[in-house]
């Protein structure tokens, strides 16, 4: 069967319409992520004006609001998964020429637009409410952060995705830990230099560290160290490609053990 852009178009218009259907979706994009930025902000604020050094708060306000990116790509691929096993509509997609290729590509369509949209919601909270202008810290490095978090939070969505696909709905609570469980190994509030030799050695495996380090550098130094972001990017791809593979072959095998199985 082959590939199509219309039935992946389709796909997409469909989940966009579901959005405006449901307000209860949007609203759960938008909250946590002003509740984040509140909270710890204002904490990166007391930090700020009690430190010596003025960069701190700022490298903790982005920290919180890089983290929103990884969060929301992962939740829109895992959750768009799961969303049709609950609703008893997965056999249905299946039954239909739809391939597994286009739902993929139909998620991710949806995932860069909920990921764009967030982007400069962040950008006029952070505005608005700290006097602080993310385009002003990185300039266009920060489309290159954006992209190096979206693709981390990727991965995780099509690792949430294959335990969904694998084990049904009740495995649904793992979506909303996935991403959390790596978030201490990326030194997304502290540096990784703080944590015992053995996790940072663990943490170098995985790209997020490497994202967030470039992150404080740049804040620090108003210089991209490339070394660090060619890192991330090598290891972004690999886990993104492998948890893809990981997710497809799982698809492929709950088929064929029917994927009815998947809403009991």
């Amino acid at each position: 069967m082959t590939f199509s852009i219309k039935r992946v178009l389709v796909m997409a218009s469909r989940n966009i319409l579901q959005l405006k259907r449901d307000p209860a979706k949007i609203i759960h994009i938008f909250y946590w992520s002003f509740l984040d930025i509140i909270l710890w902000g204002y904490s990166a604020t007391w930090i700020q004006q009690d430190s010596v050094s003025n960069s701190i708060g700022i490298a903790l306000l982005t920290g919180v609001i890089f983290w929103q990116f990884v969060v929301r790509a992962n939740f829109d691929i895992s959750l768009g998964v799961l969303e049709e096993v609950l609703s008893h509509n997965i056999t249905n997609l299946f039954a239909s020429p739809l391939t597994l290729a286009e739902w993929i590509s139909a998620l991710s369509i949806i995932s860069v637009l909920v990921t764009s949209i967030l982007a400069l919601y962040c950008y006029i909270i952070t505005y608005l409410v700290y006097k602080i202008s993310l385009v002003a810290v990185f300039g266009w490095n920060l489309l290159l952060f954006i992209l190096l978090l979206f693709l981390a939070g990727s991965s995780f969505g099509f690792l949430a995705a294959t335990l969904i696909i694998t084990g049904g709905a009740r495995f649904q609570s793992l979506v909303y830990m996935i991403g959390w469980l790596f978030a201490p190994l990326g030194g997304v509030f502290y540096p990784i230099s703080v944590l015992p030799h053995w996790v940072q050695v663990i943490a170098s495996w995985f790209p997020l560290m490497y994202i967030f380090d470039a992150m404080r550098n740049f804040i620090n130094n108003q210089q991209l160290d490339w070394e660090i972001i060619i890192k991330a990017l090598t290891l972004d791809v690999f886990y993104l490609i492998i948890c893809a593979i990981i997710f497809t072959l799982a698809f492929k095998n709950s088929k064929k053990r029917g994927l009815s199985r998947l809403i009991e």
